[in-house]
C-alpha cells in the first residue's frame, strides 16, 4: 500500500502516512459506501451491481456481461433445444453466481474496500 498524497510505501494496515501524515482511509470528498447495501446487492440482486456500487467498474462490467451472455445463451439454446449449450451457458451462470456469493460474504466480513481503497461502513 502506498500513501495517497506522497507515494511513500506503507504497511497494509496503516491509517496515516508516517512521512506526510495523510489519512489513508477516507479521501476528502469521497463518497462513503455502505457494507450492508453492497452485501445485499451481491447476495440478492447480483449482475455485478455491488461492484458497480463500490466503484469496481471493471469487475462489475465483467460480471454483468457474463450474466447477460449466460442468460441469452441459455434462452437461445433452450429454444433451439441444444442440451450441450444449455449446460455450458448454465454453468457460466452458476459460476458467476458463486463468485458474487463469495464477494457478498467477503463484504459482510469486512474484507472488501471500495474502488478508492476506503473501508466500507
Amino acid at each position: 500500500m502506498y500513501c495517497r498524497k506522497c507515494g511513500t510505501q506503507l504497511q497494509e494496515d496503516s491509517r496515516f502516512c508516517g512521512k506526510c501524515g495523510e489519512n489513508q482511509y477516507q479521501s476528502v470528498g469521497a463518497p462513503v459506501r455502505s457494507r450492508t447495501v453492497a452485501g445485499f446487492l451481491a447476495l440478492l440482486l447480483g449482475w455485478g451491481t455491488h461492484n458497480l456500487y463500490l466503484g469496481h467498474i471493471k469487475h462489475g462490467v465483467v460480471q454483468l456481461c457474463l450474466w447477460v451472455v449466460s442468460s441469452i445463451g441459455v434462452l437461445a439454446a433452450s429454444l433451439g433445444e441444444s442440451t450441450v449449450a444449455v449446460i455450458v451457458f448454465g454453468i457460466i451462470g452458476i459460476l458467476v453466481g458463486i463468485w458474487e456469493t463469495i464477494e457478498g460474504i467477503r463484504i459482510f466480513a469486512g474484507k472488501e474496500k471500495d474502488g478508492n481503497g476506503n473501508p466500507l461502513v
